[in-house]
């Protein structure tokens, strides 16, 4: 398994947001139905076309994976664990 993800916060002196740019293709060592992104930062005056994801990422219990059947995204590389809803 891939290492954790860790989360990096905005610089509050600029004008950021985060885009998530999910690959249409496989990292090496991850299984064909693993879902690979890569999470930037961009200035919010200078991004380029986007489209929008609504996701609660601090879900419910209820909504999360159950643990005999995790489920995770790879982040830059790294392991995320994800709820259902996603």
């Amino acid at each position: 398994m891939a290492i954790a993800f860790t989360y990096r916060g905005l610089e509050l002196s600029q004008t950021q947001i985060r885009l998530l740019h999910i690959s249409e293709s496989t990292t090496e060592g991850s299984t064909e139905d693993t879902i690979n992104c890569s999470l930037v930062r961009v200035d919010i005056n200078a991004c380029p076309p986007y489209r929008a994801l609504f996701y609660t990422w601090a879900s419910p219990p209820s909504a999360l994976s159950s643990p005999a059947d995790p489920k995770f995204i790879l982040i830059n590389g790294a392991s995320f664990g994800i709820g259902d809803n996603l």
